[in-house]
């Protein structure tokens, strides 16, 4: 006889995946943060902008803290918010940045975080 106060006869409301090394594993690169800033300041020179790679570099380094204790602020938080993309790259990265480079890669957000991480599908 089954149990009618078993989970398996109610169905689920809701589904929670956990991305932090559940789905995908991110994998660090030695010299990403280098790479980055590197690629930062070529992207700036293609619109006509020219910036210094350590300029770049100590904001990604500013901007990465930073992120990490939002984050770590946000969990406590009874509705955390989600940040978008452009958020992520204009409020943290490139916080540091000049306006008008800023504003470019806050307008390239997407592909400035996919440079940042390398995730892969776990096995």
């Amino acid at each position: 006889m089954s149990d009618p106060h078993s989970p398996l006869h109610h169905a689920p409301r809701a589904l929670l995946l956990d991305f932090g090394g559940v789905v995908f594993q991110t994998t660090k690169r030695p010299a990403g943060r280098d790479d980055l800033a590197a690629s930062l300041v070529e992207r700036a020179a293609r619109a006509g902008h020219v910036i210094d790679r350590g300029t770049v570099r100590a904001s990604l380094d500013a901007g990465i803290t930073a992120l990490g204790h939002w984050k770590h602020a946000s969990s406590r938080r009874l509705e955390p918010r989600e940040m978008t993309h452009r958020e992520v790259v204009g409020d943290f990265l490139v916080a540091d940045l000049p306006t008008p480079v800023r504003t470019l890669l806050v307008a390239e957000a997407g592909e400035v975080l996919e440079e940042l991480q390398h995730d892969t599908l776990r096995p």
